[in-house]
């Protein structure tokens, strides 16, 4: 629980100062050697990406217990820090970023933005695999995962996504969340203090007025913890 800004575990209160190791990235016969290493440096936490990209040995085929690499078995990585006594932060993404390509989505995923349907699709079935290998671990079920982040510095590059966000022209995801939000344009220029010309009302087939639009001004309405 958290409670005035600090975090408790078992009633007691938890400093979240953790060793970072990613266990994909070390060959399994070294990952005691590392761990040992971090709690000689007094540390009690292990903080770890899962990488989407690195699990799927074929396409929708995840491997969690390390039957086609060593390095592929979160379970037995897990189980190790419990034996050792380590809390753990688990980051499983779907994006982890963490300096790997595609910041860590299958190659063949990396041309769809977060949002659309296609990747959505896909990480469903990620995230719903490697949360079932993840629950028995959860400090809620008697295991050692005491903190779940999910993704980890999203980020949307132009030249791969512009098109589907309706930056380069015609429609696209953000001109359907303007739509959906504001309705209008003269609603949109009230909530951004802009001056927007274009359509007084929106649908899904007029939306130009909103080419250009760039949110760099936070809406009055929009409150800093939403």
């Amino acid at each position: 629980m958290i409670k005035k800004k600090q975090l408790y575990l078992n009633e007691k209160p938890i400093h979240l100062l953790s060793g970072e190791i990613h266990y994909w990235r070390v060959p399994a016969y070294y990952w005691k050697h590392c761990l040992e290493r971090i709690k000689e440096m007094g540390l009690k936490i292990i903080a770890t990406y899962i990488c989407w990209e690195f699990h799927e040995y074929e396409e929708r085929k995840l491997d969690f217990i390390g039957k086609t690499a060593a390095e592929r078995n979160l379970v037995s990585f897990l189980e190790i820090c419990q034996e050792m006594g380590f809390q753990v932060i688990i980051r499983p993404g779907p994006y982890i970023y963490s300096e790997w390509q595609q910041a860590g989505i299958p190659a063949r995923l990396a041309k769809f933005y977060r949002l659309h349907p296609a990747f959505l699709n896909e990480a469903k079935n990620y995230i719903e695999q490697v949360t079932e290998v993840l629950k028995p671990f959860f400090h809620t079920n008697g295991g050692n995962i005491i903190l779940l982040q999910a993704d980890n510095e999203i980020d949307s590059f132009a030249i791969f996504h512009g098109r589907q966000l309706g930056i380069y022209g015609g429609e696209g995801l953000f001109q359907e969340f303007l739509i959906e939000k504001y309705g209008t344009i003269d609603r949109l220029n009230e909530s951004w203090q802009s001056y927007d010309s274009g359509h007084s009302s929106m649908d899904k087939n007029s939306c130009d007025g909103f080419q250009g639009v760039s949110p760099l001004v936070r809406p009055k309405d929009c409150p800093m913890d939403d």
